[in-house]
């Protein structure tokens, strides 16, 4: 006997047939390769922090990751410890960063001496846009006076330290440090006013004996 192909038959076939595309995309995407993390090593940096006695406290560490694709796709994820205090331990915690959104931010308080030093370590890849250019995932930091503005720096754009992960090749990242600008110490009105009034009335005596000829 035949069998009757009824309408709950097409059902079952085109259920069927969803089911196997979906299976047949899932194998082909498990099939694509994938992005290999690259492996970022270690590296320590030092900081001459001795030209923060000019600057008003307290002071914060800034540390940022912003994500080159704009999209948060998380696959950079960075550690910042071992921080150091004029070559001691500073009991400052370890700071995790992973870009799973635009910028990801921690802070840290700090009190500054001498020196200070951490390390960076971690995990990236580098990020493109849909023309094939790269725009690589950042990290920076800053150190922050008691007033919430980045202590200045000898960079254009402030900060202390831009890694920008733009190479497969760790050693070949592009890496750039900078130095804190010593402060400008400005007299008090009282004491400007004291230095012109006993400035002027020498620059004027110079004067006087110049012209008699004294």
């Amino acid at each position: 006997m035949r069998h009757q192909f009824c309408k709950h038959d097409w059902i079952g076939l085109r259920t069927f047939g969803y089911i196997g595309f979906i299976g047949g995309v899932l194998l082909a995407w498990s099939a694509l390769p994938c992005s290999a993390q690259i492996t970022y090593p270690t590296q320590t940096f030092t900081f001459d922090t001795s030209a923060l006695n000019g600057y008003v406290g307290p002071f914060t560490l800034d540390l940022q990751l912003t994500d080159g694709s704009g999209l948060g796709n998380g696959n950079t994820s960075l550690t910042v410890d071992n921080f150091l205090i004029d070559g001691a331990a500073s009991g400052i915690a370890s700071v995790s960063l992973t870009d799973t959104t635009f910028l990801t931010e921690e802070m840290r308080a700090f009190t500054p001496g001498s020196t200070f030093a951490f390390d960076l370590s971690g995990t990236y890849d580098v990020d493109t846009d849909g023309m094939g250019n790269i725009t690589p995932d950042e990290f920076s930091f800053a150190i922050l006076q008691g007033d919430g503005t980045e202590a200045p720096t000898t960079s254009p754009a402030g900060g202390l330290l831009i890694v920008d992960f733009d190479n497969a090749a760790p050693s070949a990242v592009t890496t750039l440090q900078y130095q804190i600008v010593p402060a400008v110490n400005t007299p008090e009105p009282g004491a400007l006013a004291l230095l012109i009034g006993l400035i002027v009335p020498g620059g004027l005596l110079q004067r006087w004996r110049r012209k008699h000829g004294r």
